[in-house]
């Protein structure tokens, strides 16, 4: 095999398709990527759970296949100064990478026992800019529960309708849901992906409006945009009925200015963090006054502004981290934060329409 490219354009591949690289595997091969040049140079990668391929344009002088260990493939191309880069590889699988003015010499593995990227048979497809895929994900997974005890709960469950895609993530503690719009379409469908492979794909993903073609099967999900292509395992089980935790009413609605609220919320948390991150953040609302106070070892704090006047009183404890992981990922200048009782949860939607609904679980005040 005998190539030459871009390095810019080489490195930004290998850098993408390394993320799904699992260098720590037993399983050798599963730590290094797989070039493989024909009438194209395509390089990709697996962990079993995520597959990644990216197509870069090259000068192929030799057709073959081979597989080099991701980290040192990746290191020479950042070190290396020069524009183009050139890489051979001998009968032995020795791999040169050779420049003008250097030269690498290491070992490649063989690369038949490597599982090869296949294309799906595409059941279904949807199509969505880049940047609306990503901030709906971004909007939800941070709710994905990280505790395997019940997988169901570590993805992320996507409800597709005519007109609307659907992201829906409880982790137990909380609940995040974000819409966000689709072209008309005539079937619906639901699929469910794990919280930490989107997290993956939000990394390769870009923050413009660059067209993301998804396909699905039964099994498999295909992400294909640009010059790369992202095959992703699909979650199997029957998602929680989470519309049954939403409250039905709520007897305290206030609209607050999201970024100011969220100041406070950050100033209590530093008495919080010195010590313990489980206490929680007290609310109270009384009059026309909403509170913020918390008291640890470290210390207390107390911090209050006028609200609009309301006959209900309130007083309900929340975990600051869940609070602020909600706020710091929502855009809209105003919110409204809903209440119906100490016991209930804590629910927050946008002061028009319904593009999110995030509801948190009040924690015990002793």
């Amino acid at each position: 095999m005998k190539f030459s490219c871009s390095k810019e354009n080489l490195l930004n591949a290998v850098n993408i398709v390394s993320k799904a690289c699992n260098t720590s595997s037993p399983v050798v091969i599963l730590g290094g990527l797989y070039f493989k040049a024909y009438d194209k140079l395509l390089i990709n990668s697996t962990n079993m759970e995520i597959s990644i391929e990216c197509e870069v344009e090259a000068d192929i002088i030799e057709q073959g296949e081979i597989l080099i260990d991701s980290r040192i493939i990746s290191d020479i191309l950042r070190k290396t100064t020069e524009d183009y880069i050139n890489i051979e590889v001998n009968s032995k699988n020795e791999v040169i990478v050779y420049t003008p003015t250097n030269k690498y010499n290491i070992m490649g593995m063989s690369a038949s026992d490597f599982p090869k990227f296949e294309d799906i048979m595409a059941e279904r497809y949807i199509s969505i800019p880049s940047k609306d895929f990503k901030d709906a994900v971004r909007s939800t997974t941070f709710a994905c529960a990280l505790d395997e005890s019940n997988p169901i709960l570590t993805g992320i469950n996507f409800e597709i309708s005519k007109t609307e895609m659907k992201l829906v993530a409880i982790d137990g503690f909380r609940m995040a849901i974000k819409k966000i719009a689709i072209p008309e379409r005539e079937d619906e469908f639901n699929f469910l992906l794990k919280g930490k492979i989107l997290n993956e794909l939000l990394k390769i993903l870009k923050d413009d409006d660059t067209i993301v073609d998804i396909s699905f099967n039964e099994n498999n999900a295909l992400f294909a945009f640009e010059n790369c292509k992202v095959k992703v395992s699909l979650m199997s089980g029957e998602y929680i009925k989470y519309s049954q935790f939403i409250p039905k009413n709520n007897e305290i609605s206030i609209k607050l200015d999201r970024k100011i609220f969220t100041q406070m919320i950050e100033r209590a948390s530093i008495i919080i963090n010195y010590d313990d991150t489980r206490i929680p953040i007290v609310i109270e609302i009384e009059g026309g006054n909403l509170s913020i106070s918390c008291t640890s070892k470290t210390g207390n704090f107390h911090e209050e502004f006028e609200i609009y006047q309301t006959a209900t009183t309130l007083k309900i404890g929340l975990g600051s981290k869940y609070l602020l992981d909600v706020l710091k990922n929502i855009e809209d200048e105003n919110i409204i934060i809903s209440f119906t009782s100490a016991e209930t949860p804590c629910v927050i939607t946008p002061v028009d329409g319904d593009s999110f609904y995030y509801m948190i679980l009040p924690r015990i005040l002793k």
